[in-house]
């Protein structure tokens, strides 16, 4: 009987390091126009302020997920599985693993994610994040991107006032554009 990847006990999480690089750049490579390069990981590697994790089966890095940790939320800078095996839950398993790590001691997880890049969007929706706020320009390229945010259940104390607008008004706003004018709100 073929055992999901969710079940797998040939599957760990650990830290990122040197050795890994070699694995991780060539996940990069395959996976973005403009990827990271050596130095970019190296940087968060050496940054006490940041986190850097491999998803590993058999020996094999499959994925990674890079984070920075100020005194209130977790920056996610990275995400990534390679192709081989995406759509298998292992991005969703690493970003549990985030909210694991930090849900006691940080408001949340926020991330920043392309106008464009609507997958990406999709999956952090699915992951219980919530679109609340618009980046003018924050890309090279001068694109919009999406300040993404997900707070662990439980947590009350979060309030979003630097938002331009409020933060149902634009949830609302993005999945009408996204998902159609009949979803729910939250779903």
């Amino acid at each position: 009987m073929r055992t999901s990847p969710a079940t797998r006990r040939d599957e760990r999480t650990r830290v990122m390091g040197r050795r890994d690089l070699r694995q991780v750049l060539r996940i990069e490579a395959d996976s973005f126009r403009y990827p990271w390069s050596e130095q970019d990981f190296v940087e968060h590697l050496e940054a006490p302020s940041s986190v850097a994790l491999v998803l590993e089966e058999c020996g094999l890095v499959v994925g990674y997920v890079v984070f920075g940790v100020d005194s209130q939320w977790a920056d996610l800078h990275a995400c990534v599985v390679c192709q081989a095996y995406r759509r298998r839950g292992a991005a969703t398993r690493m970003v549990a693993n985030v909210v694991r790590r930090t849900a006691d001691y940080l408001l949340g997880i926020r991330t920043k994610v392309a106008e464009r890049n609507v997958a990406a969007q999709m999956f952090f929706r699915h992951c219980g994040f919530r679109a609340v706020r618009i980046l003018p320009s924050y890309l090279l390229n001068d694109e919009d991107a999406y300040l993404m945010e997900l707070t662990p259940p439980g947590r009350t104390d979060v309030h979003h006032s630097d938002l331009d607008v409020s933060g149902e008004d634009l949830v609302r706003l993005w999945e009408i554009k996204h998902c159609g004018p009949g979803v729910p709100l939250g779903r």
